[in-house]
């Protein structure tokens, strides 16, 4: 929603005079969602989204995705011209964001070639061995951004393929084999140190995969981070064994971990900004020698003091509470890992070991931090101290301050909640009714819980926002969105509603729902720009529901980006300005791909790794 305001903040100055020209989608300067307006009523309508898309880059995000780059006739009815989208992919700025994957998948094309030749699986994988072990060469800018290795990228390639997802590609067993000891090597080599697609958790999953359980210890191992190796044990199902090891970390077995990383981005940024304070005196040096050849004294004395004023900044220090900023960030991190873990695997009891510590660190009054944003998952692993927990804290109540109270009120409520104890809170309501204004707004908040909005909002006004966020969250849906909006004057509200109304119903894959939101928002544009802007959102929010398989509401989304887009045009027939980024070409990619699926001209998505 940010972004839309922003967009339309941006864009609102512009003039947009109405036009009795016609409409034209194949303006390159227009809207994505002008542009594929023929594909609504295409007799084939994701062949006709790719023509769309392979015409405004030379076609190299098509000829980039793997699915499609192994159906070349699919790609020539496209469009696609080969050459061109090679050549588009061998830019300057491609290479700069795709180079190294590119260089990994030509090696692994290599791979394979000389394996299908009679060469054993090690020395077909010399081709990829060959690669850099390092980070790709970046631009002076992004300098502070190497963590990549080129090598590795090559070696997660081969496991890519051999679960399908580059479908032209399979490397035998026994290269696929090969592929994983070289990478635990590499890793090995590098103290466990990669980038994330990489690193020694992405590597124990692609050995669990393949039913490798010793393989998967073993990169477990490798990993640096405490926290992390917990984190990689319960992605692996080890959720009890996470536990326990999560239990056992104190912050000072954290620090090193921390302080080496924080080192690490130091020296990369400090040899980044050293290389950019060279270029910019360089810059500065040119600039003052032509001002003077030109007779100007004054800009060359002025560009001369900013010479001065760059010479004497020094390096920012390191803020004192960085280091413990970073530990309580990856603890609250492994708490949530676990008790997620441990809840999506139905064994809620599994993260134990955890819920003791955090009640353990919180005796009562003091609540922390960490138990009350995980009291419910807490409570639901270790429900018998739980119980006596939320007593003691209850008899504490009227103690602490107002900060303190609230923090104990909602952990209280939330603990009782998950124990079934619906009476508890009704109690700890009927207490808090009479009290102050505090207390009473903090009693609605609990009936809003307890599914009693009306109560709720008749003892303490409670936002719109928060009023809608509970209707989705308890199966209501945006009945009430109109309802709401019609108690709303100021429109930075209504805007607000409106996101939140959209965010959420994303979140919890509720589309349908999500329509209402927009086609609420809608009712509301009068300019061609909020038009455009929706059909834009509503065209990136199809790559959720395509790539999930769910065409009927992606099918949809379409439509009402196409219509929506229609309705701007309707008022300005020539609008021409291409905002909507990668990310939109991503979800109308994503769309006409799950179409293509559909109907049998591509293979069906391979399922995520299961460890």
């Amino acid at each position: 929603m940010r972004l839309r305001t922003a967009l339309l903040a941006t864009l609102g100055g512009v003039s947009l005079g109405a036009s009795p020209a016609a409409a034209q989608p194949d303006n390159p300067k227009a809207p994505l969602s002008v542009q594929l307006q023929p594909c609504g009523n295409a007799a084939d309508v994701p062949l006709c989204i790719l023509k769309v898309l392979a015409a405004k880059d030379s076609g190299e995000m098509l000829w980039r995705d793997d699915a499609l780059q192994a159906r070349p006739a699919l790609l020539a009815a496209a469009g696609v011209k080969v050459e061109a989208a090679q050549q588009a992919a061998g830019s300057d700025t491609a290479r700069l964001f795709f180079g190294p994957s590119d260089d990994a998948q030509a090696a692994l094309r290599r791979a394979i070639a000389r394996e299908r030749e009679g060469a054993s699986a090690d020395l077909a994988l010399g081709a990829i061995m060959a690669l850099p072990s390092g980070a790709p060469e970046l631009p002076l800018f992004f300098a502070d951004s190497q963590t990549a290795s080129i090598r590795l990228l090559g070696l997660q390639a081969v496991d890519r393929a051999a679960r399908g997802e580059i479908p032209d590609l399979k490397p035998s067993p026994a290269l696929h084999r090969a592929a994983l000891a070289a990478w635990e090597a590499e890793l090995a080599a590098r103290g466990g140190l990669a980038d994330m697609l990489t690193d020694p958790g992405t590597l124990a999953t692609a050995y669990a995969a393949v039913g490798d359980a010793g393989g998967a210890t073993r990169a477990v191992a490798l990993e640096p981070r405490p926290d992390k190796r917990a984190l990689i044990l319960a992605e692996l199902g080890r959720i009890e064994d996470a536990a326990v090891a999560a239990a056992r970390l104190e912050r000072r077995d954290l620090e090193p971990s921390v302080r080496a990383e924080i080192e690490r981005l130091q020296a990369r940024q400090a040899a980044a900004a050293s290389a950019t304070d060279r270029h910019m005196k360089g810059e500065l040096a040119r600039m003052i020698a032509e001002a003077r050849s030109g007779g100007d004294e004054k800009a060359a004395r002025q560009l001369e003091k900013m010479r001065g004023v760059m010479a004497s900044e020094g390096a920012p220090p390191l803020p004192p509470d960085l280091v413990e900023g970073e530990i309580d960030d990856r603890l609250s991190a492994l708490w949530r890992g676990l008790f997620s873990a441990a809840g999506k695997a139905g064994r809620p009891t599994a993260a134990r070991p955890v819920a003791e510590r955090l009640f353990r660190e919180s005796p009562p009054p003091k609540v922390s931090d960490a138990l009350a944003a995980h009291i419910e998952a807490a409570t639901a692993a270790a429900p018998d101290l739980a119980a006596p927990w939320l007593d003691a804290q209850e008899k504490q109540l009227s103690r602490g301050g107002d900060d303190q109270m609230s923090i104990r009120v909602e952990a209280v409520a939330d603990g009782w909640l998950a124990l079934g104890r619906t009476d508890r809170v009704e109690a700890l309501i009927a207490r808090l009714r009479s009290g102050s204004v505090r207390h009473r707004r903090l009693a609605a908040f609990r009936l809003l819980a307890l599914d009693r909005p009306a109560e709720a909002q008749a003892l303490a006004p409670i936002g719109a926002d928060e009023l809608l966020r509970a209707d989705i969250r308890r199966g209501r849906g945006v009945s009430r969105l109109r309802i709401y909006l019609a108690g709303i004057q100021e429109p930075h509200l209504r805007s607000s509603l409106l996101g939140t109304c959209e965010h959420e119903t994303q979140q919890a894959l509720l589309w349908r729902e999500l329509l209402i939101c927009m086609e609420v928002e809608r009712e509301a544009a009068t300019r061609p720009v909020q038009f455009f802007v929706d059909a834009d959102s509503a065209l990136t929010a199809l790559n959720l529901p395509a790539s999930l398989g769910d065409l009927t509401s992606a099918r949809a989304l379409f439509r009402f980006a196409l219509d929506t887009a229609a309705r701007g045009l309707a008022l300005e027939p020539n609008y021409s300005d291409a905002f909507g980024g990668v990310m939109t070409r991503v979800g109308v990619l994503a769309y006409a791909k799950a179409e293509l699926r559909a109907d049998g001209r591509l293979p069906k998505s391979p399922p995520p790794p299961q460890p």
